[in-house]
């Protein structure tokens, strides 16, 4: 999980929020929900302005959040930049999914280049998502933004909102062009996010098919791919089946993987300091490498495929909204090296 800290209103509230390249609308808790998460009074704000539309969100990211409330609106401070007249959802009702906690983040900040298309979701569609608040209210220098996301327990990562990663080799970085198609799905990630094309790869193993539609998620911990392809993927890296883990110490015997994107099919090489998910052990009080590759579901196995945080783990990315585009470079990475790779590397 991937946060940063904002503060919403004047003065400030302070909030830890989760960053997400594929989601828009912000969320806040009304004072009246009794919860451990600083709460949102809009008594107390200089720059709150009412609206009372009634809404509800349903929220996947990471942990599965279900909220009922009022639209709003206040001001909303990411880094040095304000943004005036931001609508957002505060809160009445609160409703966690079982499946995991959210005490690592008090909401989510949204950079999605399109806006949320869910039958469920009530937030007005045309409210601007944080990132397009920036844009109309002229505060970027450039109409993107550029992430670099931290390896857990090694690094801290980086959200740029006025330009490119400062270490990011532009000469080595190519360009992937972004769609707002959708194809017919049942996955909530493919109604409300980003898209980019994708291709097939000329060996081995096949990431995805031609004219796939490809969604890249900082919130969306696995890769998710067609079954078969998961099945392959995991294959190789000696795991029968998702929810399998080795040991990190034999992340130097593993094998580098190339993934093929863009009409052009350019390829981006990770190796498994990259693709593998460090993952505390509480049990056994130890740190194990999870395995990333899950397969779409079963209802859905011609559409989307959606490449999460574990491939973005390796790369910086630039999302260009002025080109509807973005931006992948290899980063630095500790470990072995790509110029050290066998030539037997499976692809994917």
């Amino acid at each position: 999980m991937y946060v940063i800290n904002i503060g919403l209103g004047n003065p400030p509230l302070a909030l830890q929020t989760q960053v997400d390249s594929s989601w828009g609308p912000l969320f806040r808790l009304n004072q009246t929900v009794y919860i451990t998460h600083p709460t949102y009074n809009s008594s107390s704000p200089s720059t709150y302005q009412s609206d009372l539309r009634p809404c509800q969100l349903e929220y996947f990211g990471q942990a599965g959040i279900f909220t009922w409330g009022i639209v709003s609106q206040d001001s909303i401070h990411v880094g040095d930049v304000e943004l005036k007249n931001q609508l957002f959802e505060e809160a009445l009702i609160y409703n966690l999914s079982m499946i995991e906690g959210d005490d690592l983040f008090d909401t989510a900040v949204g950079l999605a280049l399109y806006p949320i298309d869910d039958d469920w979701n009530t937030f007005p569609m045309n409210a601007s998502s944080p990132f397009h608040s920036m844009v109309e209210q002229g505060l970027l220098d450039e109409l993107l933004f550029g992430q670099t996301l931290g390896r857990p327990h090694q690094e801290i990562g980086e959200l740029v909102l006025r330009g490119w990663p400062e270490d990011m080799d532009r000469d080595a970085a190519f360009q992937l062009p972004l769609t707002s198609e959708k194809e017919p799905s049942n996955d909530s990630f493919g109604n409300s996010s980003p898209a980019m094309d994708g291709n097939s790869s000329n060996t081995s193993t096949i990431l995805t098919t031609q004219n796939t539609i490809a969604i890249i998620s900082s919130s969306y911990p696995w890769i998710a791919l067609h079954q078969h392809i998961a099945d392959q993927a995991n294959s190789q890296l000696g795991i029968r089946k998702f929810g399998g883990w080795v040991d990190c110490e034999k992340r130097a015997i593993l094998p580098n993987l190339r993934v093929a994107l863009g009409p052009e099919g350019q390829e981006i090489e990770l190796t498994p300091w990259d693709y593998l998910i460090e993952a505390e052990d509480d049990r056994l009080d130890r740190i194990k490498c999870a395995i990333p590759f899950v397969g779409t579901h079963e209802r859905n196995p011609q559409g989307l495929v959606i490449l999460g945080s574990p491939l973005l783990n390796g790369l910086h990315s630039v999302f260009d909204a002025g080109r509807k585009s973005i931006w992948v470079a290899n980063r630095p990475r500790p470990g072995r090296s790509i110029d050290n790779t066998p030539a037997t590397t499976p692809t994917l």
